[in-house]
């Protein structure tokens, strides 16, 4: 057996020693008590007390819980990444540099004005350059890139707790992309992506015997049995009465399915996402439950906020982000209920991008179904919020 005298206090050891012995080999032979002191091995180690009872029986035997070793590496693009940011910074220059000159003549603009959309260029730039930095991501048995593609700033908290088998509830505004970083954690850790919507009842996660004595799987069922990254999303809006047997299966090492006791594989990871941290409605979630203690207990809450890098940079339309961005600002600081999403951004551009009146854009996907009094009031606010930038 491995020495834990480094770790664990001598009369803490010597129980542990009693209860556990020296031959735990299977989570099958386990007891329910032993169960408990694993739970404890696992706080002396500063582990989740809902790591798998597999890794904490290699803790006990060997030393090591056979976690999965997830390092994020941006050091391969950094110089081809800042050649690009220095060339379009040159570039930027040389327009301003244009630009002043032509003020100087009295042509047009002025030099404050030019100044100030230089810097603002660069900084715009910066910031995009910040979340497009391609990202190499390695594990024990893989090497996944991301480059060319958008990443939350939150991806490398998410992927390290999922790589650790710890629950993730992502916790965000619609829209914030938790579904997008739910894929891209099963891509860095190279499992298959599974996905379910809020249920209602329990079979929609269990499945069910049909008319003909055949099991009709589910997502659930097939991650759980043969591996991997479940996202459970909108859980939020999901019956508490249907959430019993997912919190076993995530809990346990087995879980009764209508075809029959299943083992869990080692692979299985879940994600759960969101509108709100699981107490109930919100002044603009109306439509979301208070989950029982016991669900959201087995979760790792990480908050999602609106990336808006990432928003800019999907939408590629500047002065439309700025005046969508100027309406949500607004919002909050009028105390509204009302959701403008970086998909106002994003689809917003689009209809723009196709010759629709932005009036129209206005109307259908920001001020939609607003009192006009509101309207008028969100838009004013808006105004000086823009002003000032």
């Amino acid at each position: 057996m491995y020495d834990h005298s480094k770790q664990i206090p001598s009369s803490t050891l010597a129980t542990l020693q009693s209860v556990l012995g020296n031959d735990l080999r299977s989570p099958d032979d386990v007891s329910p008590n032993q169960v408990r002191h694993l739970q404890q091995l696992a706080i002396a180690y500063s582990l989740p007390v809902t790591t798998s009872i597999t890794q904490l029986i290699s803790l006990w035997n060997n030393g090591e819980a056979n976690t999965t070793t997830v390092t994020v590496d941006t050091t391969e693009a950094e110089k081809r990444l800042n050649d690009a940011l220095l060339e379009k910074m040159r570039d930027m220059q040389r327009g301003n540099l244009q630009g002043i000159e032509k003020a100087k003549a009295g042509m047009e603009g002025s030099l404050e004005t030019l100044t100030m959309k230089g810097m603002n260029d660069v900084k715009k730039f910066k910031d995009l350059a910040k979340q497009s930095r391609p990202i190499v991501v390695k594990t024990d048995t893989s090497e996944v890139s991301f480059e060319g593609e958008l990443v939350h700033e939150t991806f490398p908290d998410v992927l390290a707790c999922i790589g650790a088998d710890v629950q993730v509830w992502l916790v965000g505004g619609a829209g914030s992309g938790k579904t997008t970083l739910g894929s891209q954690i099963a891509k860095a850790l190279t499992l298959k992506f599974y996905t379910t919507s809020a249920v209602q009842q329990a079979f929609e996660l269990q499945g069910y015997m049909d008319a003909n004595g055949n099991y009709v799987e589910t997502d659930f069922y097939r991650a759980f049995k043969h591996g991997g990254l479940f996202l459970f999303d909108e859980i939020d809006a999901s019956n508490p009465n249907a959430l019993t047997s997912f919190n076993q299966a995530i809990a346990n090492e087995h879980c009764p399915f209508p075809c029959g006791m299943v083992t869990k594989h080692p692979d299985f990871r879940v994600i759960a996402s969101a509108n709100t941290v699981g107490h109930g409605r919100t002044q603009q979630y109306v439509g979301r439950n208070q989950l029982d203690g016991a669900t959201l207990d087995r979760f790792t809450q990480i908050t999602m906020k609106y990336d808006e890098n990432i928003e800019r940079s999907v939408a590629n339309n500047d002065s439309w982000v700025d005046e969508v961005r100027a309406v949500r600002q607004a919002v909050d600081a009028k105390g509204k209920r009302y959701i403008i999403s970086p998909r106002a951004s994003i689809q917003g551009a689009r209809m723009l991008a196709n010759g629709i009146n932005i009036e129209f854009v206005r109307q259908s996907r920001l001020f939609a179904g607003m009192p006009p009094a509101d309207v008028k009031e969100l838009r004013a606010e808006a105004t000086k919020i823009m002003a000032t930038k």
